[in-house]
């Protein structure tokens, strides 16, 4: 039904068994009730290509809309970089309301190398815009969350959009590659927008990947305004892998962030790393030594994070709970609704999922 387009209502819990594919058509999956809910079977990921998907859209849009979306890796799809939607040509993808988990062990979840991936962008049906948008939602598991592998020569506009919701992942938050020869005067901007919201994962919030190009061709550029940024392991905030040509982190055209009260983990001290193709360590640069004139304009920002109880480290984030996250009441308190600040009880996990007017992180 849904690849003809129109409003797709699911009840109760619905197995996807085969990859559905979606091409310039409009659809709507709405959840109806508690617990309304799409499980990927094994099977259905054991069938994906390289860079496929088990929901691909290629052109049009899709939304989810109040809906839990559960996935599991095992051990004989290991190695294979796929994620479980898979996005191309001009199309726009939204989430409200809604759960995204990857479950299983570390070693085959690191197959998915994205919840959502973007593959290719270089052909005439890529022209015009590719559009993300996540509100209100919930995403966790052992993966990351967006994969964007883009070859030069594409007009396509990549716009992401992060609002009150919740990140609980393994990998990156972004994992962006370029493919290519690389040239500056076809610099690529992944233009990304995070507000209010909780990221916290292994990896770290981004990698930049331009070891299958000459030279820097991929530039994110985020504006972000009173977030939570963490990492489990400890590690760089954002990660850069070069080639041929290096990345000047004090003075690089590759990064742009700007933006408003945002906390940062207090023992995050590496704010970037550069490493090259046999995973040499390049260059490394500190919080404390981030040149506040150049690619980092953003103000008012916090090195401590209000926790209700202490940071968790790693484990199985497929099982997080958005409980776990929750910040101390009266107290800038991102993915909570405003109206709740200030009452812990509130806080915890109060609204409909109808609405998508949540006073948790997440829902």
């Amino acid at each position: 039904q849904a690849d003809k387009g129109g409003v797709v209502e699911i009840r109760g819990r619905v197995v996807l068994d085969r990859p559905i594919y979606l091409a310039d058509a409009n659809v709507v999956i709405q959840g109806n009730g508690y617990d309304s809910r799409i499980e990927i079977s094994a099977s259905t990921l054991s069938e994906l290509s390289e860079w496929g998907g088990a929901i691909e859209l290629d052109g049009g849009s899709l939304t989810l809309n109040a809906i839990d979306v559960d996935a599991t890796a095992t051990d004989q799809f290991a190695g294979r970089r796929i994620g479980l939607v898979r996005l191309s040509g001009s199309t726009a993808l939204q989430l409200n309301a809604t759960n995204f988990t990857l479950k299983g062990n570390s070693e085959a979840s690191q197959s998915v190398s994205a919840l959502l991936a973007v593959d290719k962008l270089s052909s005439s049906r890529d022209e015009g815009k590719l559009s993300i948008s996540v509100e209100s939602s919930f995403i966790r598991g052992e993966a990351g969350f967006l994969g964007i592998r883009a070859e030069e020569g594409s007009s396509n506009r990549i716009e992401v959009n992060l609002k009150d919701s919740l990140f609980v992942l393994g990998g990156y938050v972004l994992d962006l590659s370029s493919i290519g020869r690389g040239d500056q005067a076809t610099l690529r901007n992944i233009r990304c927008l995070t507000e209010q919201s909780t990221f916290a994962s292994e990896a770290g919030f981004a990698r930049l990947n331009f070891s299958n190009s000459g030279s820097p061709s991929l530039c994110l550029n985020r504006t972000s305004n009173r977030c939570v940024f963490t990492s489990f392991a400890k590690g760089p905030h954002i990660q850069f892998v070069a080639s041929m040509a290096s990345v000047n982190l004090r003075n690089t055209n590759c990064l742009l962030l700007k933006g408003t009260d945002n906390a940062y983990s207090s023992d995050l001290s590496v704010f970037a790393e550069e490493f090259g193709l046999a995973q040499n360590l390049v260059s490394s640069l500190l919080f404390d030594d981030i040149p506040r004139d150049a690619w980092f304009a953003e103000r008012g920002n916090e090195r401590s994070i209000p926790w209700t109880e202490p940071e968790r480290g790693s484990g199985v984030y497929s099982s997080a709970e958005r409980s776990e996250f929750a910040i101390q009441s009266g107290v800038f308190a991102p993915g909570f609704a405003h109206r709740y600040f200030g009452d812990p009880e509130l806080a915890v996990c109060t609204g409909t999922r109808s609405t998508g007017r949540i006073g948790c992180i997440g829902w």
